[in-house]
């Protein structure tokens, strides 16, 4: 039996060596539908979709024409290669950072007096808390219950598809569903940003006499940079993490992974 000519051996070992990256491919593709089952679409639960789609045809284009993989020299093809081990190391470490930072200290370290910084996220349009808002109060309410001589800093202001500030719907839904007195409840409804977020709160606080130990609650993915932010602004922040729901989780740890540079360069001065 005659061996396959030199040329169509070289393109099945070409065409082996693309098989691997459709894996990652089809799997970021596949993140989009979590999130859809929860009706939540938006930029960062596109993102992934995309970039998988991207891959996809990058791939099958290679594996047709495998003469585009000799165009960069071999001193081209290793800068690619170490930018690439460099770019995913440095991935690596940015997620290992948000896990890590992820993990609740409050609940063994805070005072029966320790006020909480609420974090806002998103309010729907029928004026209803978004799931992880509507977690994040879940634990604010259990928090607020067993240290009952805290108050709550409610920190979001109010975005253009939103019918009331986000500080406002916190107030609403703690003091109506979840039993928690409203003179315990302090409003700040002029943030947009996280920075601003724990810059308006400490201030309120400060007015108060309050601080700078404080808790910080916000869900798990979002709790490190939300903890470096407040320490920043002079607070000594104690993490609360509330749950996130799996079926958004990649998609926010994936958004977090990228805004967590943009924090160190921009928030934390």
């Amino acid at each position: 039996m005659s061996k396959p000519p030199a040329q169509s051996r070289s393109l099945l070992k070409h065409r082996r060596r693309q098989w691997p990256w459709l894996l990652p491919a089809v799997f970021l593709i596949l993140t989009v539908f979590p999130p859809l089952s929860l009706g939540v679409v938006n930029l960062f639960t596109l993102l992934p979709a995309l970039a998988g789609l991207v891959l996809l045809l990058w791939t099958l284009r290679r594996q047709r024409l495998p003469e585009r993989g000799r165009r960069l020299s071999r001193r081209g093809r290793r800068a690619f290669h170490i930018l690439m081990l460099f770019l995913s190391v440095a991935a690596v470490a940015d997620l290992g950072l948000i896990i890590a930072g992820g993990r609740s200290s409050a609940w063994q370290k805070a005072g029966a007096d320790t006020p909480v910084i609420v974090l806002g996220a998103q309010v729907m349009p029928d004026g209803q808390p978004s799931l992880l808002l509507r977690q994040r109060l879940e634990t604010a309410a259990d928090y607020l219950e067993t240290h009952p001589r805290a108050v709550a800093v409610l920190s979001g202001g109010q975005g253009p598809d939103e019918p009331e500030s986000e500080a406002a719907c916190m107030a609403r839904v703690l003091s109506t569903e979840l039993g928690i007195a409203p003179e315990r409840l302090i409003q700040e409804s002029a943030s947009t940003s996280t920075a601003e977020n724990c810059r308006f709160s400490q201030r309120l606080l400060s007015q108060r006499g309050l601080g700078p130990e404080v808790v910080v609650l916000t869900n798990r993915f979002h709790l490190f940079r939300s903890s470096l932010i407040a320490r920043a602004q002079g607070l000594t922040p104690l993490g609360l993490a509330a749950p996130t729901d799996w079926r958004l989780a990649f998609a926010l740890y994936f958004r977090e992974m990228l805004a967590l540079p943009k924090s160190v360069l921009f928030d934390l001065r």
